[in-house]
């Protein structure tokens, strides 16, 4: 009876160790996979495509290796915007819908949101206007009533580029309305958190004016 007792307890400790070193192996693993995120997103702000692209598919890599839907679901994204910008919009488009196939996107409204964003700008450079419009107008669905800052940050620039889309055909009136929907969300920022928005958004302003033969309004944008 003790031997039995004794071996038990061994087998106890030997379980708690083995599950210990795993813990520790997976922690190390996530750790890895984030800092590549982190570093990924970097190089889309620094606008290096090709960087970013390498980066998010080691990411997405070993986020399949361990199984991780959320870091595969994240690094997926962060490939369908590289592939976007590197000008490659149906491959983007291939990888946008593997993305959406994955079970937690269901979960991720915002996630959701900006592969739909993703997919919005791929319609709109293959010239399906229609289909672009409507991904525009589900991600207003998706995100009105939310309150967080990504959301928020990720609505102001879906009004941008309605108001984009208004401009191209020369309504004037319904363009600055998206404007000016998006440069109310983007005063709540600091400057530095949403540069790249703020800057998207005087310029197409700018450019409305300019249209509308209001120079010095668009001057001053």
């Amino acid at each position: 009876m003790k031997k039995l007792f004794i071996f038990i307890n061994r087998s106890i400790l030997l379980l708690i160790l083995l599950y210990s070193s795993f813990a520790v192996c997976q922690d190390i693993k996530l750790k890895a996979i984030d800092k590549l995120l982190k570093e990924s997103n970097k190089k889309h702000t620094e606008y290096k495509d090709l960087e970013e692209l390498q980066i998010a598919k080691k990411a997405n890599i070993l986020s399949k290796n361990i199984g991780d839907e959320k870091r595969i679901a994240e690094s997926s994204y962060i490939i369908s915007r590289a592939l976007s910008c590197l000008e490659l919009q149906k491959q983007s488009l291939a990888f946008v819908q593997k993305t959406f196939d994955l079970h937690y996107i269901q979960k991720d409204v915002l996630l959701r949101a900006k592969l739909k964003e993703i997919k919005s700008y791929n319609f709109y450079v293959l010239s399906l206007k229609s289909q672009s419009s409507h991904e525009l107008r589900s991600i207003v669905n998706l995100l009105k009533e939310k309150k967080d800052t990504a959301s928020i940050h990720v609505l102001a620039r879906i009004y941008g580029n309605i108001g984009n889309q208004y401009f191209d055909k020369n309504q004037l009136d319904s363009a600055f309305f998206y404007y000016k929907l998006g440069n109310n969300l983007i005063k709540k920022f600091n400057e530095k958190e949403i540069y790249r928005t703020l800057c998207e958004n005087y310029v197409a302003v700018g450019n409305a004016f300019s249209k509308k033969k209001s120079f010095d309004s668009a001057l001053y944008y």
